[in-house]
């Protein structure tokens, strides 16, 4: 293109510019996001953390298990700061090379005047070269006498000159000039074997090596990390013995129960011939708890809370009471829990109260039914059942207010609680004042009316001599009568009335049910859109992926942190099988809900499941829930159907047409010649 030169940068100035950019993008994004910042702590989270010698000593260690992480964060505070020096000292010499172009002025150079002869200009030259040559040792300056031969040619030649004079710049107007970032000795062919070496050993060796090293270490472990020649010695093990010997660390306790679900599902396939018995599955999980407090499973309970030893086992052990579980413990009122807790003093046994009330408390519902089925309630034989179990997770301190100034509180004002309990029980009037009279009602509806009293002698004549007796009547007797025909009618209207009354009480009875089953159908409408929404927030979470952060446990003796993990399943407790694979549950911050599915069985019966909640973090903390399924034989597939019988009304008419070919064959040739 005219106008236009592509070079090498030779002076440098234009890989400058690339590496200044280049040093830029990488800098501006690391001292955002890889600078060491000092830890913000929460000051509810360090209130509310135990303050027992154990987690005080356990977050010392914690602390001190990075012992490189002052002196990594020393390195990468020196790495950007070294970064920004060297990114300022770029832009400097950027600024300078745009200052020696921009401000190039060839008269000022020479120091001649503008508009100078040649031979002024030739004499400024000779002059100042004398001075700035490099091969004079006191003055000589290669830079100053390369800008000083350039300022010369930009005058002598008239071309050039003019082009300076009108457009500032001595090639003229339009002329524009693109460096390559990159110095010309590496196209050079001396070097061109060196630059492709270079090149092959990054993009076909290094690049290769590391990708298949990351690929090679990436396929031995599984999602736990957890080398799979381990998860294969697992299904070895628990397929030749019910006793599983290892018992290093959760995450291996995980692999074991996930090896265990496989082989239970594997033997219902038939690919297994040993069934794994529930206790082994279970087994395998009470060592999480066991691993995570350091307690055996026959200790107390009691000793997972901080300042409880062997020898205070006894204060909860007594004639009148024998605690079991620290949920009873927590249920207890104020002044019983501290007497039993007696042996403590007052801030370990605020400590007591603040770790008990931070402990879980799991509302555990069970709903079973039958999806996409008309009947979802009805258990048929063979049929897919799902049983959908919502948990709702609450500190026990929430549920039996367990705080210590709410106790304190308490205990203050009980007995004018119990005074105000006395004066409001005074002011209560006796059951037999209370009694409300019954009032007639008023208004316009009146009760029954009693029949007008008829004489006998009137009641039992008939026929004529009916009529006689009325001939034969006094005047008296005739006023008697007409009052009688006047009672008759009386009667008769408050017959109508009566039946009126009826009528409205019907259509009174008629229009509850009206509305109530118009309230049902939107009742139903609402449930059907609220299961719609459940399963949208169900594959919404399944798009988000499995969160692992819950609640923290208190261990002290565990040399990790640990978050509220659990368990849930079911099995069939008269044959100790599983019926569905346990499934971890470890983002259960408020409420979760899980959906297990199994087949029912084939043979028509009542049957009695289990559905079990197992934390691996607390022992003692563990439910159990029962659920009976009432289950139908399987309706018999129809062999017949209405809609499937065709009458011989319904046969296709014959077309004579359908037999005749659409080509042409040898006879029809044949028959036209």
């Amino acid at each position: 293109m005219g106008g236009q030169k592509f070079q090498y940068d030779e002076s440098g100035g234009t890989f400058f510019y690339f590496v200044l950019s280049f040093l830029a993008l990488l800098l501006i994004p690391s001292t955002f996001y890889c600078w060491p910042r000092k830890r913000k702590e929460d000051p509810e989270a360090l209130k509310n953390q135990c303050q027992c010698s154990a987690c005080i000593k356990k977050r010392r260690i914690l602390q001190t298990k990075e012992p490189w992480r002052g002196t990594k964060e020393m390195l990468i505070k020196a790495s950007i700061i070294l970064g920004w020096v060297a990114l300022l000292f770029l832009a400097y010499k950027v600024s300078q090379f745009d200052y020696e172009f921009s401000n190039f002025d060839p008269y000022e150079i020479l120091g001649v005047p503008f508009g100078a002869s040649q031979a002024s200009i030739r004499k400024a030259y000779r002059d100042l070269s004398k001075v700035y040559h490099p091969d004079v040792k006191e003055t000589g300056d290669a830079k100053a006498f390369m800008k000083l031969v350039k300022a010369y040619q930009a005058l002598t030649d008239e071309e050039a000159r003019s082009n300076w004079e009108k457009y500032g710049n001595p090639d003229g107007p339009g002329a524009t000039s693109f460096g390559i970032a990159l110095p010309s000795w590496i196209v050079e062919k001396e070097n061109s074997v060196w630059v492709l070496g270079l090149y092959a050993l990054v993009f076909m060796v290094a690049m290769p090596t590391v990708v298949g090293m990351w690929w090679y270490r990436s396929i031995r472990y599984t999602g736990d990390q957890v080398l799979l020649g381990t998860t294969e010695l697992y299904y070895y093990l628990m397929q030749k013995s019910s006793m599983i010997p290892l018992k290093r660390c959760l995450m291996i306790l995980q692999e074991m129960v996930h090896c265990a679900a496989a082989l239970v599902l594997l033997a219902y396939s038939r690919r297994v011939p040993k069934l794994l018995n529930i206790f082994t599955i279970e087994a395998i999980m009470k060592m999480s708890p066991m691993i995570v407090q350091g307690l055996w499973e026959n200790k107390s309970l009691f000793l997972q809370l901080p300042y409880v030893q062997e020898e205070h086992i006894k204060y909860f052990t007594s004639k009148k009471r024998r605690l079991k579980s620290v949920q009873q413990l927590a249920q207890m009122k104020s002044k019983q829990r501290r007497s039993i807790l007696r042996f403590l003093n007052d801030d370990q046994y605020e400590t007591v109260v603040k770790v008990m009330s931070s402990l879980p408390y799991i509302d555990l519902r069970v709903c079973s039914e039958v999806i996409d089925d008309e009947n979802p309630t009805v258990f048929t034989a063979g049929a897919t059942v799902t049983v959908t179990v919502s948990l709702r997770r609450r500190n026990l301190g929430d549920v039996w207010n367990m705080s210590v100034e709410d106790e304190e509180g308490q205990e203050s004002g009980g007995e004018e609680n119990e005074e105000e309990k006395e004066v409001d029980d005074s002011k209560k009037k006796p059951a037999w004042q209370n009694k409300t009279k019954r009032h007639k009602k008023g208004g316009g509806k009146r009760g029954p009316k009693q029949k007008p009293k008829v004489p006998l002698a009137a009641a039992v004549t008939t026929g004529k001599d009916a009529t006689v007796e009325a001939a034969q009547t006094t005047p008296s007797e005739q006023g008697d009568d007409s009052d009688n025909e006047e009672s008759h009618s009386e009667r008769e209207d408050g017959e109508e009335e009566e039946e009126e009354e009826e009528q409205e009480q019907e259509q009174e009875r008629e229009q509850p049910q009206k509305i109530s089953q118009s309230s049902k159908d939107d009742d139903d409408d609402d449930a059907e859109w609220e299961r719609f929404q459940a399963k949208m927030t169900k594959r919404e979470k399944a798009l988000e992926g499995k969160s692992k952060v819950s609640h923290p446990v208190h261990c002290p003796l565990f040399p990790e942190e640990k978050q509220e993990y659990w368990w849930v399943y079911i099995s069939d407790r008269k044959s100790n099988t599983l019926l569905t694979s346990p499934y971890h549950i470890t983002s259960l911050v408020d409420k979760e809900e899980v959906q297990l599915r199994f087949t029912a069985p084939r043979w028509a019966g009542i049957y009695t499941f289990h559905v079990c909640l197992r934390s691996d973090s607390y022992l003692g903390f563990d439910q159990m829930q029962e659920i009976k399924l009432d289950v139908k034989e399987a309706p018999a597939v129809p062999v017949e159907h209405p809609q499937w019988d065709m009458s011989d009304d319904e046969e296709e008419p014959e077309n004579d047409t359908g037999h005749i070919s659409e080509y042409t064959t040898d006879e029809d040739v044949e028959d036209d010649d």
